[in-house]
């Protein structure tokens, strides 16, 4: 189906009874039709005229866009947050455009509480999204109906990095600008990452030169990071960062590439392929600089572009041992479980039938050692 003017064409349909309708864009598990005719299609074209009826003022948002100069904005989309005691949900809302312009938004797609009386500890945060005008978020407030959100002028911002040129991880470098109330409230979601060679990311390009320039955002405290990584941010380890705070005109600024170091582990009590995890101890957020490897057949394994710092390396059940960075290599022979504690749950249980009481600890089964991690992973 395509658009042109408010005309739609479907092709391709089988001949018979069909429904067309009308729905607002956003979520459509959350959106119903407006209006529908059922239709017998056959030979020749078919005509069909829908109207959509007017919107009910109780039960939407009603929501005008204005750029810096006061003009209507036409171009927006939106999305929302909402929080409540039983956690918080994200995603688009059902909206529709009314002929002055205004945006209606359908307030049953908006919270899954009662919009008119929240719940205590409850918010809706409303971010409208514009090609040409950039980013605005407002909070809303209980049993709100009307809306203006005035669109500052996009912005600019240049990140040059330096040390490209000389870096053998340039397919691994990426540029993640975040707002900082988002990293303050917990979320931690890139509000745009420079795209990588292998596809990553909702922004542009790092050119040969190092350099990437993010359009069309809105003023306000951004934090920028320099990552190192496949593409998943949980998995990536930050070179650099630096806050800006973008507000009346463009900007530009630089981070740079440090020394990065490799780690050769040696785990000799291992089995080949078995996964090792190495982690920033005491990172602010325990979910990112983190690398996995695997051990190859010798149980031996390399993590590469590592930053100084304290890690923590844990794999195969061990218990994990602490790891300086720089440092050449390191054996990793952690501490082991002598065997397997017992956990009676019920007295018909098997291992209760066996003889087996809360408390025993299995060190041997079929004549094989479960304090050695080949044995147990067997078990």
């Amino acid at each position: 189906a395509g658009s042109r003017a408010g005309r739609y064409m479907v092709l391709d349909l089988d001949p018979g009874l069909h429904a067309i309708g009308l729905r607002s864009q956003g979520n459509q598990k959350e959106s119903k039709f407006s209006v529908y005719e059922l239709v017998t299609v056959g030979d020749g074209l078919v005509e069909v005229d829908l109207v959509e009826p007017e919107p009910k003022a109780g039960e939407h948002l009603v929501v005008r866009c204005l750029d810096e100069a006061g003009r209507q904005l036409n171009d927006i989309s939106f999305s929302r947050t909402s929080k409540s005691q039983n956690g918080s949900t994200s995603g688009g809302t059902s909206v529709r455009q009314a002929p002055d312009g205004s945006y209606w938004l359908d307030l049953g797609a908006l919270c899954s509480f009662d919009y008119d009386s929240w719940p205590s500890g409850s918010s809706i945060t409303l971010t409208g999204s514009s090609t040409t005008a950039g980013k605005q978020t407002v909070e809303l407030s209980s049993g709100q109906r009307e809306l203006t959100m005035q669109f500052s002028r996009p912005l600019s911002l240049e990140v040059v990095i330096g040390g490209y040129a000389d870096s053998a991880n340039k397919d691994k470098l990426s540029i993640h600008v975040n707002l900082v109330t988002d990293i303050d409230d917990g979320w931690g979601n890139s509000m745009v990452q420079s795209k990588s060679p292998q596809g990553w990311g909702n922004g542009p390009e790092i050119s040969k030169d190092g350099v990437v320039v993010f359009h069309n955002l809105s003023p306000g405290l951004l934090d920028v990071e320099l990552m190192l990584g496949d593409g998943w941010r949980n998995d990536s380890t930050e070179l650099d960062s630096i806050e800006v705070n973008l507000a009346g005109s463009d900007a530009s600024v630089q981070l740079n590439i440090p020394m990065l170091h490799e780690l050769l582990v040696l785990a000799p009590d291992f089995d080949e392929d078995t996964f090792l995890m190495l982690s920033l101890k005491d990172d602010d957020n325990p979910f990112s600089n983190r690398r996995h490897q695997q051990l190859d057949s010798s149980g031996r394994t390399t993590f590469k572009g590592l930053t100084p710092g304290t890690y923590m390396l844990t794999g195969g059940g061990g218990s994990g041992v602490e790891v300086e960075v720089p440092c050449s290599e390191v054996v990793y022979q952690p501490k082991l479980p002598i065997g397997l504690r017992v956990i009676i749950t019920s007295e018909e249980g098997g291992l209760y039938k066996a003889g087996l009481r809360e408390g025993d600890v299995i060190i041997t089964a079929d004549g094989s050692d479960l304090g050695k991690p080949k044995h147990m992973n067997t078990f």
